[in-house]
C-alpha cells in the first residue's frame, strides 16, 4: 500500500492489529519488487526470510521474495488463503 491508503487498510482490515510491526514501500519511497525494500523489512526486524511468509498478488513481488529466501503465497482471487495457511502450517 502507499503511504496515502495503508491508514485506511489498517481500519478495514483487522489482520494489522496481529503485527508486530511493518514496512510501508510508500513510506520508503521505494516501490515492489525492489529488493531495497525487502532488506529493509529484514534488517529493520532481524528477521531470517527462511522463516518468513511473504504474501502478494503481484506475481513480480512474489519472484523477488523467493529469490531472497523468504516462504511466499501468490495470492489470486480464486484462492482460499485461509486454507493455503494451514496447507503450509501457519494456522491450525
Amino acid at each position: 500500500w502507499s503511504a496515502e491508503t495503508i491508514p485506511v487498510a489498517m481500519e478495514r482490515y483487522e489482520f494489522f492489529n496481529y503485527l508486530k510491526g511493518m514496512v510501508v514501500s510508500g513510506d520508503e519511497k521505494i516501490v515492489k519488487p525492489d529488493p531495497k525494500l525487502y532488506y529493509i523489512l529484514l534488517d529493520r526486524f532481524s528477521i531470517d526470510p527462511e522463516e518468513t511468509l511473504f504474501i502478494d498478488d503481484n506475481a513480480h513481488n512474489i519472484d523477488t521474495a523467493r529469490l531472497l529466501g523468504f516462504r511466499t503465497i501468490h495470492l489470486v482471487p480464486e484462492m482460499n488463503l485461509k486454507e493455503e495457511l494451514v496447507k503450509m502450517g501457519v494456522l491450525l
